[in-house]
């Protein structure tokens, strides 16, 4: 097996994240023309039109220092609005693991 490389320091990739939040305290988009602000990093996913939500470089979170296969295990959370469009709920998804050949951090 192999052991556990801890993040680069100020790094951490997890974090407590609220179960719902009230739009009122999300950051927002500036208003523009008449359209009004929205919740910022907001995106509309529809079935069949991929969106690419978040990108990750391993060697940003991770010094590695040795050359060779390693395993990444990513737990996906993104934040559905509710009905009344007065508050965000979060959904977690399945974890997701993947296999990666990794070199030397420069």
């Amino acid at each position: 097996m192999g052991g556990c490389l801890p993040p680069r320091r100020g790094m951490a990739l997890d974090g407590k994240l609220p179960e719902t939040i009230p739009l009122a305290d999300l950051p927002m988009t500036p208003k523009f023309g008449r359209n009004n602000p929205l919740p910022a990093g907001a995106l509309n996913l529809f079935p069949d039109n991929p969106k690419i939500l978040k990108e990750f470089h391993v060697q940003d979170a991770y010094l590695i220092k040795t050359e060779g296969d390693y395993s990444l295990v990513v737990w996906p959370s993104i934040y559905q609005f509710s009905t009344n469009r007065q508050f965000v709920n979060r959904l977690d998804l399945m974890p997701l693991s993947m296999k990666l050949h990794l070199w030397p951090s420069q």
